[in-house]
This record gives C-alpha cells, sequence and structure tokens, in this order.
C-alpha cells in the first residue's frame, strides 16, 4: 500500500507503526451498510501487522475502533441532515477513534498480556499519544476532506430523485387533465349543444342519467387531483426540510 510508505516514527516505541494506512480504512465507514464488514477488514490488517507488534492487539484496535467510528458517524446523521453538522460529526468521530478508542486499547492488550513491551500502560498510552499526532493530524484532514465531499455528492443523489419524483407527478398531473379531465366535460359540453339546438326540455331522463354520470365522473377527477396536489404539497415541505444545503 502506497500510504504505508509514509511512517512516522514513534521514540520508545518503535514496535508500533505510525503511518497513513488507516485513511482508506476510515473511508470505508462511509460505504459500508453494515458494521459486520469491519470484521472482515480489521481480519485482512492483520497481513499488515508491524514485526513485534501483538497480531490480536492488531485486529482488535481495528474492529473496536472501526466499529465504534461506524456507529458514532450514524448517530450523528440522525441528529442532523445538515452537511456541516454531519462533517463536524466526522471531524469529531475521528477524534475519538484515535484517542479514546484505537490507542487506548494498546496499553490494555499490553498489560494483559503481561506487559511484553516492558512499559507501564499509562507511560505506554503517554509515548503512542505523543507518537500518533502527525497521523491523526494527516488523517483528520483527509477523510474530513473526503467525508464533506462523500455528503455533498449524496444530497445531490437524493436532489436528483426529488426532481425525478415531481416530475413524475407532474406527469400524472399532465395525463389527468388532457385525458380523463377532457372526457368528461365533453360529454357535459355535447349535452348542452344538444339540448340547446334541439331546444329540448331538460326533462329528459335518458339525458339526466347521462348528465349526472359526467357530473359525478367530473367530480371523482377533480378530488383526485386535489389529493394530489395537497399530497405532492407536503411531500415537498418534507423533502426540502431535509435537503437543506446548509
Amino acid at each position: 500500500m502506497g500510504l504505508a510508505l509514509i511512517e512516522f516514527q514513534m521514540p520508545g516505541v518503535e514496535w508500533v507503526q505510525s503511518d497513513l494506512r488507516e485513511i482508506p480504512l476510515l473511508i470505508s465507514v462511509l460505504y459500508l451498510p453494515h458494521p459486520l464488514y469491519l470484521l472482515f477488514i480489521s481480519l485482512i490488517t492483520v497481513l499488515y501487522t508491524p514485526e513485534g507488534f501483538p497480531v490480536i492487539t492488531n485486529f482488535l484496535m481495528h474492529w473496536v475502533a472501526l466499529s465504534g467510528m461506524w456507529y458514532f458517524v450514524r448517530w450523528g446523521h440522525q441528529k442532523s441532515h445538515r452537511i456541516r453538522s454531519q462533517t463536524a460529526w466526522w471531524a469529531v468521530g475521528i477524534l475519538l477513534y484515535y484517542w479514546v478508542i484505537m490507542l487506548p486499547i494498546i496499553p490494555i492488550v499490553d498489560s494483559l498480556m503481561g506487559s511484553p513491551s516492558g512499559h507501564a500502560p499509562l507511560q505506554l498510552y503517554s509515548s503512542i499519544w505523543m507518537g500518533a499526532w502527525s497521523e491523526v493530524i494527516f488523517s483528520l484532514i483527509t477523510t474530513t476532506l473526503f467525508a464533506n465531499q462523500y455528503y455533498y455528492q449524496h444530497q445531490l443523489r437524493e436532489h436528483m430523485e426529488v426532481i425525478a419524483f415531481r416530475n413524475l407527478q407532474l406527469a400524472n398531473y399532465a395525463f389527468i387533465n388532457s385525458h380523463k379531465l377532457r372526457a368528461p366535460v365533453a360529454r357535459l359540453l355535447g349535452l348542452a349543444h344538444l339540448m340547446k339546438k334541439e331546444e329540448m326540455v331538460f326533462t329528459d331522463p335518458h339525458l339526466l342519467g347521462h348528465f349526472e354520470e359526467s357530473c359525478q365522473e367530473l367530480d371523482t377527477i377533480v378530488k383526485k387531483i386535489s389529493e394530489m396536489l395537497e399530497e405532492e404539497t407536503s411531500d415537498s415541505g418534507l423533502m426540502d426540510s431535509e435537503m437543506d444545503p446548509s
């Protein structure tokens, strides 16, 4: 991996590798539909375990941290649909990913394994904390910019879906106006023209039946149009509130 070529030194804990390979792992959190996939990704990271670094530690630090990031980001999305808020949640999640979940796992597992590193837990965490700053800053800036772009692209796709939905509603409305609505109106105009031309008295049961049928059909269509417009108005208001670009 090209990102592994950029390494940061950690004085006193050289067996802990610091590079930029976390960036694609973090970005995958945006696309994976279920946290179970992170289990397989974490197993793959075992293949790149640095020499002298416990394999179980490498697996746990990635699995627990990536899973926590996955849930945290989606929890933040439920709090707000605004892109600025979602990007802020992502940035906070990156900091928690490193300082609260991922890096503390190293001294915890080291302590449970009998401290093979030869460092006390707090001393080990302090050394890692000081040495990981460069990686954290690079990962924070890179992934936050990527996440912001991802959120805008996702919102653009949602806007396109809304436009397609409204075009479909408009096509249905036009179909009702041009086909269904014209038929009863044409019949009513025909009956009126016939009665005027023949000077007929409007008491013929047969004509009254046609007149009533056309009026009922026209009333049904008008009600359907009203319901469609009311539904579209409510849907538009809901979608507009969810599509706030700020």
